[in-house]
């Protein structure tokens, strides 16, 4: 389990740095795989089973599998050459 821990964490470490990177350098990052919705029926009648809220300002809506993107047919490297990891492809 810790190793787990340890591996999860130097990849969100360095997904940081990328973001800081493309900051510097006038990039955005945008979401392949998921986007951010305002709100959605299911996620709404399944958290109200839970006794659950959306809190949007935590996490800026409802994250939501972007079928469109796959449709359109994303292929790796999805990120140009860059690797979480700050290698290169």
């Amino acid at each position: 389990m810790q190793r787990t821990v340890d591996e999860k964490s130097k990849l969100e470490e360095a997904q940081r740095e990328l973001r800081k990177l493309e900051e510097s350098k006038g990039l955005k990052w945008e979401p392949l795989f998921f986007r951010s919705i305002a709100g959605d029926e299911i996620f709404e009648r399944l958290a109200r089973t839970i006794g659950a809220d959306l809190c949007a300002a935590n996490t800026e809506g409802v994250w939501k599998f972007n079928d469109e993107k796959w449709k359109e047919g994303l292929q790796a490297p999805f990120h140009g050459t860059l690797r979480p990891d700050g290698g290169q492809i």
